[in-house]
């Protein structure tokens, strides 16, 4: 239950309609004030790509940090990668080598350059079946659910280079969660080439409790 109060720090995102009757708690808890993650709209700036591999297993929602510091006060909400209504897949794209169109499990992004940045996901949450939204309260649903929860997701930081093109991996599991960083470039056929993008060797895990390391 406690992806219940980390997604009360999730303030302006509705979440997935077939979670809302497992999050009815929502209503009475006090949320804290997140702002919006706000994209560089003028050069300098970088862009990325977040891609949910198997996104018909999890909802992602994704958090940036300006690294500022290692607390959610650092936070912005930047917005789900997956949903379970086709009107809602996230249709945002900003120009990427490999165009791709809107699909869940996709979310792209302008990010800011020439200082430390982590994106990732917070929180990850498996999808609930019928039989999970119907019997919410029967300890054998709420151990089905909590079975399938991922360990936490470690999101590298990274410094964007100005006219850079990243794209982000997100491989979550029961038990297990695995964020990669790629950078991409154009080859001679205009295809794009992905290769590890560096990073400062820095990790944030944006689920509660927060957290960072190396």
């Amino acid at each position: 239950m406690s992806n219940v109060s980390q997604l009360c720090e999730i303030p302006v995102m509705r979440p997935p309609s077939v979670l809302l009757p497992l999050l009815g708690a929502l209503a009475l808890c006090s949320c804290a004030s997140v702002p919006q993650y706000i994209e560089p709209s003028t050069a300098p700036m970088a862009k990325l790509r977040v891609v949910v591999l198997e996104p018909q297993r999890y909802f992602v929602h994704m958090a940036a940090s300006d690294m500022s510091s290692c607390d959610r006060k650092a936070l912005s909400v930047v917005g789900w990668a997956t949903t379970d209504e086709p009107s809602r897949i996230d249709r945002r794209r900003v120009g990427m080598i490999d165009e791709t169109p809107p699909a869940d499990g996709i979310l792209e992004r302008t990010i800011p350059v020439g200082r430390k940045l982590a994106i990732g996901p917070d929180p990850v949450l498996p999808r609930a079946t019928t039989a999970d939204v119907l019997f919410a309260l029967s300890p054998v649903a709420q151990s089905s659910l909590s079975a399938k929860m991922p360990s936490e997701c470690r999101s590298p930081v990274f410094v964007p280079a100005a006219d850079s093109q990243y794209e982000m991996t997100i491989a979550a599991s029961s038990g297990a969660c695995e964020v990669k960083l790629a950078k991409l470039a154009r080859a001679a056929d205009g295809s794009a080439v992905r290769a590890p993008a560096e990073t400062t060797g820095e990790y944030v895990v944006f689920q509660h409790p927060m957290k960072c390391g190396r």
